[in-house]
């Protein structure tokens, strides 16, 4: 199957698709898988990141997360439909002064609005981190990453998830929107 990984469907509440079907839909319960980007997936993950993210990604940026060794990328998809309900991407980077040190680079996480606050960036967030973790010749120490400083729901999500900011980086998106490094503290204890 071409790398991709089947993994057992989890179960997730399902936030309502429209406003007023809310009280029903609180209910309801999302099943999702979460697999391993291949080549394959290319098209669809990037028309996924164009509807999500109000960034546009490269082919080559992309497959990144297939070539590179040092690279994950993970998809989660709805359980019956396949549809892709979000994705997380990143990689360890050694330490200049420690080659024995990595720190991971969370560097995408984008989940599908309907599916938002529903647990699906949190889960996806943390398979990376462990398997940032368990892909490294090295202890991973800490993760970092970029998020702008406008995406107030964004960064409470992150800091909920353990990251701290660290700095502020002028215009780092285009140049032209700031960015927030966050970053997570004992990341190999976790």
């Amino acid at each position: 199957m071409e790398g991709r990984q089947q993994q057992q469907p989890v179960f997730l509440p399902l936030l309502p698709l429209v406003p007023d079907e809310e009280i029903e839909q609180r209910s309801r319960v999302l099943r999702i898988r979460i697999d391993s980007f291949c080549t394959r997936d290319l098209d669809a993950v990037r028309q996924f990141l164009s509807n999500n993210l109000p960034l546009t990604y490269s082919n080559s940026f992309l497959l990144q997360f297939i070539t590179a060794r040092e690279s994950r990328m993970l998809i989660a998809r709805h359980a019956s439909t396949d549809a892709i309900v979000g994705i997380v991407g990143g990689r360890f980077v050694h330490s200049l002064a420690d080659r024995r040190i990595c720190h991971g680079h969370i560097m995408i996480l984008a989940v599908a609005e309907q599916c938002r606050r529903s647990g699906v960036g949190r889960i996806l967030l943390q398979k990376l981190e462990s398997k940032l973790r368990s892909s490294a010749s090295a202890t991973v120490k800490t993760s970092f990453l970029e998020v702008s400083h406008t995406n107030a729901a964004a960064i409470k999500f992150y800091q909920n998830e353990g990251y701290s900011i660290e700095k502020r980086e002028k215009g780092y998106y285009n140049g032209k929107v700031d960015a927030l490094i966050m970053r997570k503290y004992s990341l190999a204890t976790v």
